[in-house]
């Protein structure tokens, strides 16, 4: 009878995990994330910086890796085109033979792409209308300046994790509204290492493509 009943499950389990990957199926969207008020540190991610906002725009695509009942277990990946920090530091350079000296000046934006390839969501469908969503991501992004100070680096790592809720909008169109924890960084790659933690709310719409995997 057990081992009836746990062939049975895994049968259902490797049924809906064909299923899922042999439909071919992405969601395709766009967000649009801004800070709730500056960062702050050891908000999360153990960032020091105080005083920096942030704001982007993301390109998403999402497609199920496993499907049991109304939990999907998906993939994701961003595209960041355009990333604003605000209140990183102003500096200009005066470099010799041996040293690079940094004169400070205030402070200014700095602007950047980014890409996030690393990413996993858990979704529950709560009705065929309503998706719970939580996520986590990883990636790498690329900025005019030394972000946030003038000792680090315009190289830096990110790191986020997000909980959303979706609305069907319709022919598989689908209304996101969350909340981003997100973290930059330079991986101590550089004199300076303080960390940026941003609280993100975010809004968008995914739309579902279907293509050959």
């Amino acid at each position: 009878m057990v081992k009836s009943a746990l062939l049975v499950s895994v049968a259902f389990i490797f049924s809906n995990t064909l299923d899922a990957q042999t439909i071919g199926s992405w969601d395709l969207g766009v967000q649009v994330m801004q800070s709730a008020g500056s960062s702050a540190p050891d908000i999360f991610f153990g960032g020091q910086t105080s005083g920096v906002t942030q704001s982007a725009v993301a390109l998403r695509a999402t497609t199920d890796l496993l499907r049991l009942g109304r939990v999907r277990l998906r993939y994701s990946a961003q595209l960041l085109p355009i990333i604003r920090l605000g209140g990183v530091e102003r500096y200009e350079e005066l470099r010799t033979a041996e040293t690079t000296t940094y004169v400070l000046g205030g402070s200014t934006n700095a602007y950047g792409f980014g890409l996030v390839p690393i990413g996993l969501d858990v979704a529950a469908d709560v009705s065929r209308r309503v998706r719970l969503q939580l996520g986590v991501g990883a990636g790498i992004a690329r900025f005019s300046t030394h972000v946030p100070v003038a000792g680090s680096r315009n190289r830096a790592f990110s790191a986020e994790m997000d909980g959303a809720v979706l609305i069907n909008a319709g022919r598989d169109r689908w209304v996101h509204v969350g909340l981003r924890m997100k973290h930059i960084s330079n991986g101590l790659t550089a004199w300076e290492n303080p960390g940026v933690d941003n609280r993100m709310l975010f809004a968008g719409m995914s739309w579902r493509v279907r293509s050959p995997r």
